[in-house]
């Protein structure tokens, strides 16, 4: 059975993603702060975006980047994020996006696997930025900084040797370039996903893509145009990027940024920037609702809390409804379809359990894992049996890039995005998420691929055998990664538990870090050689949760 979507479909234009961001700004009023800074205090007004796109987008076409090439954005969130990625997209090239957590290993097989002909880093990253930038023989027209302290309009002089200044860009003469890119096949962005199992892949994202779920989750949200929205989470982050950045813009709202979450700091923003909506993760909503710090008085400008990437206990998002007098909407996504797909309604009054209704254009079904058919309908004021969802509208992804078995494993012939993640729906269309197939953790609302952490462990001397699984965190939402590892007991003593965690924590970003390791007799294999996931949580040592990651 195909589930529609309850909403009316919308229009998709045909255009570049900085061709509809930027028809929207013009209609916004042009003293309108864009996006506010508020460690830095810049401030990007909606009549200043246009300008500022095409001075950097001539200026990259001028540097050779242009369509076919992919440039690196290694950036925290800030002023000069929207403008680079527009400015991208503007030129014919393709984003990638990196974490600002993000080690030199990591970045540097990120650039690898995407061909990156160009990396912008900001002046805090240097450090990692610096060494990959070396490491891949990048010329100094190859490698912009942001955020030198006079990169406002065209000094390079704090900018380390080596590296052009992104001051540089925004002093180039305006252009309108002449780019003719198919939206509907053409790549703008990159971001990385494990999908269904595995490493992290490239997941190629079409313009039509994320102008869609732009566009969607804009509709979805239901307020008034002009909103103040706080983004606390990072932009390199495709939930963050098509939600508080992107539909934010389409819709005219002011962004105020901030580097990292805090709870004293996200409340001095709510309280003196009147913030009226915020799209966030469990952990943060958990904190806002419980922490002592946080006083519902200096909150009353706040209207509705957006909570996605990893599920939200019902619970916490009653408490904290309550408690700030908010509305709390849950939704749904992955990056595969740019993300987000469902979502509860503003006033629908929508039980929490679940994620909501489709967005406007998607369809979706469920369907029996071991079978591939169709579970029956829900009866009446009831649910149906659990089975796999599958997705599919504008927002979908093209698939991997040069992966073509892993993108047939998720993407089938016939369109239908698979999710991994079991489900139920009522006959009301209202999506609840009761289990899941892929082995991916969720970490503060970024995916941490067991795969890709233990095949790190395996190679560090003395180690035989290694398996990550999620330990659940002070937030019932997160999965922190926790390593059970087999020594080659031929090998002499064999590793330690602190060089074990040193040696990842040297290469991997922060939320991938393992919070502790247990040494066991043996990993659990299938005949053929796959861990058997749901086994490891009888392994964990008796402090730790058993994890819930799916088989």
């Amino acid at each position: 059975m195909e589930y529609r979507s309850q909403d009316p479909d919308i229009d998709v234009p045909r255009l570049r993603l900085d061709e509809v961001v930027l028809a929207a700004a013009a209609r916004v009023d042009p003293d309108r702060v864009a996006i506010h800074d508020d460690l830095t205090g810049e401030r990007l007004r909606y009549g200043d975006i246009a300008d500022r796109v095409r001075r950097v987008a001539a200026a990259l076409a001028d540097r050779g980047i242009g369509p076919g090439d992919v440039v690196a954005l290694h950036l925290p969130n800030g002023v000069e994020f929207p403008i680079l990625l527009l400015a991208v997209s503007a030129c014919g090239a393709t984003s990638t996006l990196v974490s600002s957590a993000e080690s030199a290993t990591g970045l540097h097989h990120q650039l690898r696997m995407v061909g990156a002909a160009m990396l912008i880093a900001h002046a805090d990253l240097t450090g990692v930025s610096g060494r990959v930038a070396a490491a891949l023989g990048l010329e100094e027209d190859r490698y912009v900084v942001v955020g030198a302290a006079d990169a406002n309009l065209g000094s390079a002089g704090s900018c380390p040797a080596g590296a052009t200044s992104y001051g540089d860009l925004l002093a180039h003469p305006p252009e309108r370039l002449d780019v003719a890119v198919d939206p509907e096949i053409h790549p703008v962005c990159l971001p990385f996903s494990s999908g269904t199992t595995g490493l992290p892949k490239p997941v190629i994202l079409p313009h039509r893509a994320l102008v869609a779920n732009a566009l969607q989750v804009a509709s979805a949200v239901g307020m008034r145009r002009g909103q103040r929205t706080l983004a606390v989470l990072p932009f390199s982050h495709v939930y963050a990027l098509t939600t508080s950045l992107l539909g934010s813009l389409v819709r005219g709202d002011t962004i105020v940024t901030m580097p990292r979450f805090s709870v004293a700091g996200a409340v001095r923003l709510l309280a003196r920037e009147r913030i009226t909506l915020a799209y966030v993760v469990p952990p943060v909503v958990t904190l806002l609702g419980t922490h002592p710090a946080v006083d519902p008085a200096d909150l009353s400008e706040l209207r509705v809390l957006v909570s996605g990437a990893a599920a939200l206990d019902p619970a916490i998002a009653r408490a904290v409804a309550d408690r700030l007098g908010v509305e709390l909407l849950q939704g749904y996504g992955l990056s595969e379809m740019a993300p987000v797909t469902h979502m509860m309604r503003l006033g629908a009054r929508m039980p929490v359990e679940t994620v909501g209704t489709a967005l406007p254009g998607i369809s979706f079904r469920v369907v029996d894992p071991q079978t591939g058919r169709d579970v029956a309908p829900p009866p009446p004021g009831g649910m149906t049996a659990r089975g796999e969802l599958l997705v599919r509208g504008p927002n979908a992804m093209l698939g991997y890039l040069n992966m073509p078995a892993a993108t047939a494993e998720v993407l089938g012939e016939d369109g239908w995005v698979h999710t991994g993640d079991l489900v139920t729906v009522d006959d009301r269309g209202r999506v609840r998420i009761v289990d899941r197939l892929k082995e991916v953790l969720k970490n503060r609302g970024f995916q941490v691929p067991p795969a890709e952490l233990e095949a790190l462990l395996q190679e560090y001397p003395g180690v035989a055998d290694a398996a990550v699984t999620g330990v659940v965190g002070e937030d019932v939402s997160d999965e922190r990664p926790f390593a059970l590892v087999v020594r080659n007991v031929s090998a002499g003593p064999g590793p330690s538990e602190e060089g074990l965690l040193r040696y990842v924590a040297d290469r991997t970003a922060d939320y991938k870090h393992l919070v502790g390791v247990a040494f066991v007799a043996g990993v659990p294999r299938s005949d053929a050689g796959k861990i058997m996931r749901r086994q490891l949580g009888g392994l964990l040592p008796a402090d730790r949760v058993p994890s819930r990651v799916g088989a």
